[in-house]
């Protein structure tokens, strides 16, 4: 790889001792110490170590569009790769293939692309946020928004999706999302990365729609080269702009919280 070409970087890096595998660093989580540094997370410079896996991101990408790409995006990638086998092929072509993504923050906004590449025909996107459904549905989605405890049932009939994506840490979707799916479908749980998030349906809920629950956390490095390849060839089909703020500078770290308050963007982004 030449000098001055652009990376993005799997975020775990095995540590070995000796040979032996002791435990797996993520870049950004850990503490800053006199013998560990430059991990990473708001800083000028993150020092990859040996073993870890980089990716080349073609030139014609901005900055703005690659950047979420290392978490979001490659997250989604993997995601998405869970239910391949429901997805549309040529065999099958003609059949309608439907989907449901519940939430509209980056994961859903990709979660959606992603699908429709695919060949999904109708991919529903259920959130409270009207602007973010604006957003979404730029990127293909039917929008639901969610007002009330029927607002979903209303639109999306019950037992009529191939796959469902809980992309928005709330357990309340759950019940909805199993609801929906049909029998012999997948639900993908990606978002509830947190202790409060007890399931509200029993095994029986799920062994009767012979149903394939999937929980998805993180990337490996083919689903971050995978992600690199899918911006490249969707950057004119998608208006991933729309999602990234104006770049602040590190020294303007408590106005870029600030302005991530605010929701106006899907990210806010920083500049070394």
């Amino acid at each position: 790889m030449c000098r001055g070409v652009l990376v993005c970087m799997v975020p775990q890096c095995p540590v070995l001792y000796m040979l032996y595998f002791l435990f797996c660093m993520q870049y950004g989580h850990c503490l800053y110490t006199d013998s560990d540094q430059l991990n990473g997370c708001y800083a000028s410079h993150i020092l990859l170590r040996s073993g870890t896996p980089v990716v080349p991101i073609p030139a014609s990408l901005s900055n703005a569009t690659a950047a979420p790409l290392n978490c979001a995006l490659a997250t989604m990638v993997h995601a998405v790769d869970r239910i391949e086998h429901l997805s549309p092929t040529t065999a099958s072509a003609g059949q309608q293939h439907c989907a449901l993504v519940q939430g509209a923050g980056l994961l859903g906004v990709y979660g959606v692309a992603l699908l429709k590449q695919r060949g999904f025909t109708t991919v529903y996107c259920s959130d409270v946020d009207r602007s973010r459904l604006a957003t979404v549905e730029r990127f293909g989605a039917t929008p639901v928004l969610i007002e009330n405890a029927d607002s979903l049932r209303n639109v999306v009939q019950p037992s009529s999706m191939d796959a469902v994506f809980e992309v928005c840490g709330q357990k309340s979707v759950l019940a909805d999302g199993l609801h929906s799916l049909r029998c012999g479908g997948s639900y993908v749980l990606v978002g509830m990365v947190h202790p409060d998030s007890a399931l509200p349906f029993t095994a029986e809920d799920i062994v009767r729609k012979c149903a394939t629950v999937v929980g998805v956390h993180n990337y490996n490095e083919e689903h971050l080269r995978k992600a690199v390849q899918f911006l490249d060839d969707t950057a004119s089909v998608f208006p991933y702009g729309l999602l990234v703020s104006p770049p602040y500078k590190l020294s303007e770290l408590l106005d870029a919280i600030a302005a991530a308050k605010t929701q106006q963007f899907h990210r806010v982004s920083l500049q070394p």
